[in-house]
């Protein structure tokens, strides 16, 4: 508490530094259905990295107190969002769907997964971290595919 003040001063400045990691995304390489690929292999390796912080920043998502947990959320829609917005600019995606609507089901599914995984295991239904984004990634490039 000494550098932060407060307990809450310490939560404030762990939900910001957690934040801070999985919202900082690489720059893609690639275009198209291969930087859709890498954004989303990116964002599920940030989010799968910090399952205390992800959780946390969940919880918070629903506390007025701490909007922490909304922008990160808000933070990872945008990113896909502008991924799809660009690809469709350019020809690498179609242009009859909805970016938003894209980017709030694609990173539901990600922390859908990531969320239920341990239950999945419990009932031998995981499919693996691997085969999983693969199938992710394999659905998504064919409904953006024109």
């Amino acid at each position: 508490f000494y550098y932060f003040g407060s307990k809450s001063g310490l939560y404030r400045h762990t939900m910001a530094a957690a934040a801070e990691e999985i919202t900082s995304p690489p720059t893609p390489q690639a275009g198209g259905a291969g930087q859709l690929r890498q954004t989303l292999t990116s964002i599920f390796a940030r989010l799968q990295s910090r399952p205390e912080a992800l959780e946390l920043m969940l919880r918070a998502g629903r506390d007025l107190e701490s909007p922490t947990g909304q922008e990160t959320l808000r933070i990872l829609l945008a990113e896909v969002r502008a991924l799809i917005s660009t690809g469709q600019g350019v020809g690498h995606f179609r242009d009859d769907v909805d970016p938003d609507v894209i980017a709030v089901q694609t990173v539901g599914l990600l922390l859908s997964y990531l969320g239920m995984e341990p239950v999945l295991e419990d009932l031998g239904q995981a499919p693996g971290r691997a085969a999983w984004l693969n199938a992710v990634h394999d659905t998504l490039g064919r409904a953006l595919a024109w």
